[in-house]
This record gives structure tokens, sequence and C-alpha cells, in this order.
């Protein structure tokens, strides 16, 4: 397993010298951003399986052989979320080498310390561990176990938090309250936007090629069921981003006069637009499901909330690599060295 993985790091660290890959160039924001992508979804399709289809399935909209195919379209979806965060946690490791040792050779003696002798190596060896356990999750929800999904749960709970264990908030004053409000962040952001992607691309569908005639009053059950879910995450979201900012950023000068406020200002603009939307849609079209038109109206107004959520996680990957304002910047220099994410 070593001699793949020390492979696939030679085969990009001998990429072509002119196209730089490390924790500062832009192919590395496309890693953070797959990665941020990746996990977006993967919380959403537990969120959804936990939260929303225990709802459907006690409401009176109940189509047992429906909702089974949904979980298991479901489980698909998490394995190729879990491939994906497999490519890009070894993706992530090949950036972290260029940073200590530029283009040196992969060996035992530039692993060792980079993994067991620092504080982004042990979030990366947690976190591959969590996968490992991820992955056995998805084995077992494959054989019809649902304690496979709490098996899922607890695995993914692990990979937020090394997510922001190798982050900014590590660095900060009390890195163990910046790093909860990172984790749930992100939490808040899998569980809102993950899981309207997982309802308007998979059991929206389903339920229109249901073979009984009430497949539009069923998506109106749907939404409804997925409503409290929305509206618990995406508090979740607000309020831990609104108190991030406010410690990453420090004063209202680090908000406007820095690289890193303007990016935290037009994130939380995209998230204004998500809820706004959002809530427009709430107001208009939740009243009218259950028709044909109402459901053509739904799809049609999820999509510009949607890209909105991708516009979020492209400045997300962007922001997480930009310095912070002082002195959060020299907090980050005396902690120790430069970091991947």
């Amino acid at each position: 397993m070593f001699a793949l993985v020390t492979g696939m790091l030679q085969a990009v660290s001998l990429s072509e010298p002119s196209v730089p890959f490390d924790v500062d160039s832009s192919a590395y924001v496309i890693v953070r951003f797959a990665q941020y992508a990746a996990m977006t979804l993967l919380i959403g399709c537990v969120a959804f399986r936990l939260t929303v289809l225990p709802r459907l399935e006690r409401g009176r909209a109940h189509d047992p052989l429906r909702n089974d195919e949904v979980a298991s379209r479901i489980a698909v979806w998490v394995f190729r979320a879990l491939i994906i965060l497999t490519l890009v946690h070894v993706a992530r490791l090949a950036a972290q080498h260029r940073v200590y040792f530029e283009d040196g050779a992969w060996s035992m003696a530039t692993m060792r310390p980079m993994l067991w002798q620092s504080g982004w190596g042990l979030a990366w060896l947690i976190a591959a561990g969590s996968m490992v356990v991820a992955f056995v999750a998805v084995w077992r929800i494959s054989r019809a176990k649902r304690a496979g999904w709490w098996l899922l749960t607890a695995a993914v709970g692990v990979l937020t938090w090394t997510m922001a264990m190798s982050g900014h908030p590590a660095v900060a004053a009390s890195p163990r309250i910046a790093m909860a409000l990172d984790a749930v962040h992100i939490i808040g952001a899998g569980g809102w936007i993950g899981s309207l992607c997982v309802m308007m691309f998979l059991a929206v569908p389903l339920f229109l090629r249901s073979s009984t005639p009430d497949g539009h009053q069923r998506i109106a059950h749907l939404v409804a069921a997925f409503s409290p879910t929305a509206l618990v995450f995406a508090s979740l979201l607000s309020v831990t981003g609104v108190l991030a900012g406010v410690r990453n950023v420090g004063s209202w000068v680090g908000l406007v006069h820095s690289k890193y406020g303007v990016l935290l200002l037009v994130k939380l603009g995209l998230v204004a637009l998500i809820a706004a939307l959002g809530a427009v849609n709430w107001r208009r079209v939740l009243p009218t499901l259950g028709q044909p038109s109402a459901t053509r109206m739904l799809r049609r107004s999820a999509v510009p909330e949607l890209a909105a959520a991708v516009l979020v996680l492209v400045v997300t990957a962007w922001l997480v690599a930009t310095e912070m304002p002082e002195p959060l910047a020299n907090a980050a220099a005396v902690v120790g060295g430069r970091r991947a994410d």
C-alpha cells in the first residue's frame, strides 16, 4: 500500500515544473473545491437518509419500495463521494510534500516527519482512518445493515473535524472553539445544500418515475419532510459562519481592507442569496406543490440555489488558503509553518 501511494505521489511530483502544485497554486484550489464539494454531498446524503426519509416514512405518502430505492441510490452517491475524497486525500499529501521538500523524492525519510511530527499530518492520518471506516460502513449498508448508517455518520463527523484541524481554526487563539465552529459550519453547509442536491437530483426524479398516479403529491410530501432539515442546517451554517467570521477577521478594517475579508464578504453575500432564494421558493412554490406545474417550478427554482452553492464552495476553496488579517496571520506564523489547508 505504501508503495502504491508513493508511486502516485511521485507521479504528481514529477509533473511538468511549469505547472506548480502546492498550497498556493490554482491547481490546489481545484483540489480544495473537490474536497468541499465531496464533503458537502457526503454530509447531505447522511442528513437526507437519517432525517428526511424517516419523516417521509411516517407520513401519508409512505411508499416502502420507492423509499428503499432512494436509500439505495444515496448509498451509491456516498460511495462515489468517498472515492473523490480518497483521490483528494492523496493530492493534498502531494501538495504538502511540495511545501516541505519542494521537488524532493518521496521516501519514508520525508513522509515520517510530515505525517508523524506535525498537526497537519495527524489530521491527515485520522482522516485516512475515517475514510476506511466510511467504506466499511458503505459495505454494511449494501448488506442491508441499518447500523451502517450510524457508523457512516460517526466517520463523517470525524472527517469533518479533521478538516478543521488542518485549516485556519487550528492556529486560532482558542483552537478547540475555533475548530468546533468550523466543523459545525461544514456540517451546516452539507446538511442544507448537500441534502437539497440529493432531493432535487435523486429523490424528485425517482418519485416522478413512480408508477403511481400521485407522484407529484408525493413530491409535495417530500419537500415538506425536507423543510425542517433545511431550516436546522441553514441556521447552523449562518450562526457559525458569523461567529467564525468575527473571530477570523477581528475588526471592520480587517473585513474591508484585506483579501481575506473581501472574500468572506463575497461568500456571505452568496449564502444570503441562497437563503433568499430558498425563502422565496418556500413562500411561492411550497403552497402550490402537488400539481405538475408546481413540480416544474420547484425544479427550475432549485437551479439558481445550487449554482450559488457551487460558487460558495469555489470561494471557500480560495478563502482557506488566503492569509488572515492581522493579528491572526502572525499567530499562524508563530504556531509554525505553512499548511496545506
